[in-house]
């Protein structure tokens, strides 16, 4: 079908047109449709400040001429998408008191929005802080108040004094009376006057707090992308092969990766563990599942006689390969041959990174993270988000836990926190057989005191099985299950 460009044209005359102009059109595909009106149907949001952009449904746009806001401000700023669809920039100048939106034809017919447009005026009426007392770097800093669903950024000092903006995608919001968001760590060290900015320009200063850095390191800690369940040695063997997302149409991968590990897979750096068979005689090769191109070149395997600068002996039966493809031809091969691990005579036990943890030092306690997700999937009363002790590992669980962090689990205090991803949510804490769950009951709506809000977009819930003694009986045969609806499970930790 035949595709046309249509364009507003530029009216010249304000008193026969208004003024509409820089208004893009995009590309459209002509259709046969019924003859209509010109009509406004809804828009949103329908709270705005100038500068802000708005979304208006209805019907015949491509017959607009002119399109007028409160106050008689006429916009300069639209985008046609369709014929019912137009984004509008709201326009400088438009009465506080808010009111209709105008769209006016070429012959001065014009329809009115039944919908009243509402103007936004943030106003700051406190802060989760004293200006008395020390602001932290790495805390939650919360601002109170009206319309702060304005506030798109915030200026802050790092440690050299230079500007640093928090934007927007970094606050966590809980309506429109607060914006929460992360004091950085390295923040400047002093007192200094802050400000938060609006949509439509405005600027609030913040009082004179006195910022500190918190005290303690960053240490290493193994982030993994995959750990052996299969248990299988490796003799010449294809069962070790990884993807990405989507890649894996013939199911011929033990595992897939997001992209964002994957792509550190290809660009970066990452750790390949594995248990040889005997020390003295293996051989680690790292090719594409199609025994393609093969990292540092064809038939140059990773052995205890060759290529050992890359090997790093654990002490503990275990070893240790650091790759980083770089510019290897393997590289190009990848995404559509896939990652395999091959050649003879070893067990592989997984494939992780190094993150860098902030640990405080001598400042209250300290999280001991057991369990980290990285599948990111929504619980909707499923059951993949299973764990058992090493020992009674049966390949349905999601990770299992070496017996002593087992045990802790099973009579100890640990945390789980989660993100919700509906507003209602539930979790319910039970066994891989659903035939026995904690005797607290489910938690959410039922019992909203145990669910604690962290202030950022995520909850937590405080756990103690130990004084459900059946319930703990069923665990090292049936597992340990968190199922429920609407949420997804980020991590399990103690605290020290």
């Amino acid at each position: 079908m035949k595709k046309i460009f249509k364009y507003f044209g530029l009216f010249l005359s304000v008193a026969l047109m208004g003024a509409f102009t820089s208004c893009e059109l995009l590309e459209q595909e002509e259709t046969e449709v019924a003859k209509s009106e010109l009509s406004i149907k809804s828009f949103s949001p329908t709270k705005v400040v100038p500068g802000q952009e708005m979304t208006v449904y209805g019907s015949c746009f491509d017959e607009i001429a002119e399109i007028i806001f409160p106050d008689n401000v006429p916009v300069n700023r639209c985008k046609l998408i369709t014929n019912q669809v137009i984004k509008i920039v709201v326009p400088a100048g438009v009465s506080t008191d808010g009111g209709s939106i105008i769209f006016r034809k070429a012959d001065r017919q014009e329809v009115v929005s039944k919908i009243k447009l509402t103007v936004g005026n943030p106003v700051i009426t406190g802060y989760s802080v004293q200006e008395d007392e020390v602001v932290k770097g790495g805390s939650l800093f919360t601002v109170y108040g009206n319309d702060l669903e304005f506030i798109n950024k915030v200026e802050l000092m790092d440690e050299d004094g230079n500007p640093v903006i928090i934007p927007d995608t970094g606050f966590y919001r809980k309506g429109s009376n607060s914006v929460v968001y992360t004091v950085p760590k390295k923040v400047f060290e002093g007192a200094f006057v802050g400000k938060l900015y609006t949509i439509d320009g405005r600027e609030f200063l913040l009082p004179e707090f006195t910022y500190k850095q918190p005290v303690g390191h960053w240490v290493k800690q193994k982030k993994y992308f995959w750990q052996n369940e299969l248990g299988e040695k490796v003799s010449w063997s294809n069962q070790y092969r990884f993807a990405l997302d989507g890649n894996d149409g013939n199911n011929e991968c033990i595992a897939t990766f997001p992209e964002k590990q994957w792509n550190v897979i290809k660009t970066g750096t990452f750790y390949f563990d594995y248990t040889p068979e005997d020390p003295t005689s293996y051989q680690v090769r790292v090719t594409t599942g199609w025994w393609g191109a093969q990292w540092l070149g064809k038939d140059n395997d990773i052995a205890p006689w060759a290529n050992t600068e890359l090997i790093t002996d654990n002490g503990d039966g275990t070893f240790t390969i650091e790759i980083t493809f770089g510019d290897d031809p393997i590289v190009a091969d990848l995404d559509a041959q896939h990652l395999l691990f091959t050649g003879n005579g070893y067990t592989p036990i997984g494939i992780y990174i190094y993150e860098d943890v902030w640990v405080e030092d001598g400042d209250g306690p300290v999280e001991v993270v057991i369990w980290e997700n990285e599948l990111g999937e929504n619980v909707s009363w499923s059951g993949q988000y299973r764990f058992s002790s090493e020992e009674a590992s049966t390949g349905e669980e999601i990770y299992a836990f070496p017996m002593d962090v087992w045990n802790k689990l099973k009579t100890e205090t640990f945390y789980l926190q989660l993100t919700p991803t509906a507003d209602w949510f539930n979790v319910r804490v039970t066994n891989g057989w659903w035939d026995a769950s904690w005797v607290v009951g489910d938690i959410g709506a039922n019992l909203p005191e145990r669910m604690i809000d962290n202030e950022d977009g995520t909850f937590h819930i405080e756990i103690n099985l130990a004084d459900d003694a059946a319930f703990v009986e069923t665990l090292d045969q049936k597992h340990l299950l968190f199922t429920g609806e609407g949420f997804i499970p980020n991590k399990l930790y103690f605290i020290q």
